[in-house]
């Protein structure tokens, strides 16, 4: 479950996206589901047509202000 509970080379907002703007109010939401052609091929078996293997969750929102993005320190 750590392990899971880490979100590593996410793109959620991409920075060329202009239309996106720090310090204004949005809406954020989120939701998960178990994609079963990842599980190991045994797994993989055993979920198809099994609808105990089809997992997902409902919608999660909340509001979201972006901040400013900080430039790096300077090197000294």
């Amino acid at each position: 479950m750590q392990v899971l509970s880490r979100l590593r080379n996410w793109t959620v907002i991409d920075k060329a996206d202009k239309s996106v703007r720090p310090g204004e109010a949005y809406e954020a939401s989120l939701r998960l589901r178990l994609d079963i052609a990842q599980l190991p091929r045994p797994f993989q078996i055993s979920a198809l047509g099994n609808k105990d293997w089809s997992l997902g969750s409902d919608w999660k929102m909340w509001p979201a202000n972006l901040l400013p993005a900080v430039p790096p320190a300077e090197a000294k």
